[in-house]
C-alpha cells in the first residue's frame, strides 16, 4: 500500500494512510498541501470505504468518501456487505455536499437511453460489476462526475490499462460520484501517466 502510494505521490503533497487490521488492506488518500491544511477529520468505516471531511469555513463542509470495491472474481456476499456498508455511509451525509471517490471495479459502459447517472463520456461496455454499481447509482441519484467530460485520448479517462493479443486494453473503473442535484459542481479532471506523477 505505501509502495503504490509513494508511486504516484508529488513533493508538495500529504499522504494519509488509513490502515486496516488486514493484510492488503486499508486506503489512503493524497492530497495538495493546499487542501491538506482544511483536513478536519477522517476515519475508516470498514476496510474498503474511508471517509475524510475538509472545513471550508465555519459552516461549509464537504466529505469525501473513499473507497475499493470489491474485484470480478469475489463472492456475492463480499459485494452485499461493501454495498450496504457504502448505501449506509452516504445515507449520513445526504444533506450535505459529498463525493464517493476511487475504485468501483465496475465497467459501466456507454450511456443507455434513460440514464441520468452517467454523462457522454463513459467508455467500453457494462460488466456484472457495472450493473451493480448502475442499480446503486440510480437508486440513489448520484451522478458520474468524471463521465461529463470529453477526453481526447484513452489513456486520460481510463483508469486500468493493459494488454492482450489484440492490442492495449483501457479500462474505466474509478469514478468521481456526486449527488444529482449538485452535478454543476462536477470537476474537469486528467489521468495522469505514471511518469508525470
Amino acid at each position: 500500500m505505501t509502495e503504490a502510494l509513494v508511486n504516484v505521490r508529488r513533493p508538495t503533497d500529504r499522504v494519509i494512510l488509513l490502515l486496516s487490521a488486514k493484510p492488503y488492506f486499508g486506503l489512503g488518500l493524497i492530497l495538495p498541501d493546499r487542501v491538506a491544511i482544511h483536513v478536519h477529520r477522517y476515519w475508516m468505516v470498514c476496510d474498503r470505504i474511508a471517509v475524510s471531511q475538509l472545513k471550508l469555513s465555519k459552516q461549509a463542509k464537504v466529505t469525501f468518501i473513499n473507497v475499493y470495491a470489491p474485484q470480478m472474481r469475489r463472492y456475492a456476499e463480499e459485494f452485499d456487505a461493501f454495498y450496504d456498508t457504502l448505501q449506509q455511509t452516504t445515507q449520513r451525509y445526504r444533506h450535505q455536499l459529498f463525493f464517493i471517490l476511487r475504485e468501483f471495479n465496475a465497467k459501466i459502459g456507454q450511456r443507455c437511453e434513460g440514464e441520468t447517472f452517467l454523462g457522454l463520456y463513459s467508455r467500453g461496455y457494462r460488466n456484472d460489476n457495472g450493473i451493480r454499481f448502475r442499480d446503486f447509482c440510480a437508486e440513489n441519484d448520484f451522478f458520474l462526475s468524471n463521465t461529463a467530460f470529453y477526453k481526447k485520448r484513452a489513456r486520460n479517462i481510463t483508469t486500468w490499462q493493459g494488454i492482450s493479443g489484440r492490442g492495449p486494453i483501457f479500462n474505466q473503473i474509478d469514478y468521481i460520484i456526486l449527488p444529482l442535484r449538485f452535478k454543476a459542481a462536477s470537476f474537469q479532471f486528467t489521468i495522469l501517466e505514471r511518469e508525470t506523477c
